[in-house]
């Protein structure tokens, strides 16, 4: 189900190639809330996923979310057996299949087909080109290969609780057996997105930055000021500071090439240009010309010096 931020829903966001499947539903902050989370787990979870479990119990796992634990949702799952396991807080980064294993391609790819249109001078995405772009990378990061090996990091399948309380900060070997081993040690583990931004600031990739605001966001949002965040939040104001003097020096640049564009038109436009093919200059006809290309640059040369001199006075 995507969620667009909006009070009302329209169907100009949906891009017409769009799966006539997808759900789509808005908000004014673009979020899930009570009535989305109860609408996407009876109009989205339940239809997907009833048939394949032919009459059994299926899991459910999701973050502590006020919406995911309202009445309203808890009943349905009792009466439609259905198991809502909750993460421990602050764990999504470790427990969560799609933060460990789908987000990060999934954005490295948006990221890919969003550049297609920024790069082209054009910086407000509309609402049905993001859901387009959307489209198109969701296939890419979704696949079966990675939806396995997301899992299978998680701990979850094969079941390997060890993948996660190796890596809590106060993980104690006594806690689990120890012949739990972590098989599969070549399962790539997904770094928490602020750990990813470098201290130096030239080697930031743009969209390890991108994936960092985002889950700033979605800490703000949330109400998490844990020591992570709170220890991005000075390098993000670090990076603004120099993406800003980048700037100013990206425009003086862009001045000095204007002013060595303007010489080189003002020098084509000239007397070189009058003359260039010509091997007589003494022709009355010649003669014109060149006094009017010289007239001509004075008067651009006497009205830039009034320019200047009527900035300066300001």
């Amino acid at each position: 189900m995507i969620i667009f931020k909006g009070e009302n829903f329209q169907k100009a966001w949906v891009p017409p190639d769009m799966n006539k499947n997808w759900q789509w539903t808005s908000n004014s902050k673009g979020w899930t809330c009570d009535i989305i989370a109860l609408e996407w787990i009876t109009r989205v979870f339940d239809p997907e996923t009833r048939d394949k479990a032919n009459g059994k119990q299926r899991a459910l796992i999701c973050d502590g979310h006020g919406s995911h634990v309202q009445p309203e949702v808890l009943r349905f799952c009792i009466d439609n057996k259905i198991s809502l396991l909750l993460m421990a807080a602050h764990s999504s980064h470790l427990c969560q299949p799609l933060d460990v294993g789908i987000f990060s391609p999934l954005k490295t790819y948006m990221s890919a087909e969003l550049d297609k249109i920024m790069r082209c001078g054009i910086s407000n995405i509309k609402k049905f080109e993001w859901a387009d772009a959307y489209r198109l990378a969701r296939p890419k990061a979704m696949t079966e290969k990675n939806i396995k090996s997301a899992f299978r990091t998680a701990g979850l399948i094969p079941f390997n609780r060890r993948k996660v309380l190796t890596r809590m900060p106060e993980f104690n070997e006594t806690d689990v057996d120890s012949d739990e081993e972590i098989n599969d040690a070549s399962a790539s583990v997904e770094a928490h997105p602020f750990t990813e931004i470098p201290s130096t600031l030239s080697r930031i990739n743009p969209v390890l930055l991108y994936r960092a605001n985002a889950a700033l966001i979605t800490n703000i949002d949330g109400g998490i000021f844990d020591t992570p965040t709170r220890k991005f939040i000075p390098k993000l104001i670090a990076v603004a500071e120099y993406n800003s003097a980048q700037i100013v020096v990206s425009n003086h640049q862009i001045e000095a090439k204007d002013r060595i564009l303007t010489k080189r038109r003002e020098h084509a436009t000239g007397i070189r240009s009058v003359l260039k093919g010509k091997h007589v200059a003494s022709t009355e006809e010649l003669y014109k010309e060149v006094k009017a290309s010289k007239d001509a640059t004075r008067a651009k040369k006497d009205s830039a010096n009034r320019k200047g001199a009527k900035n300066s006075a300001v």
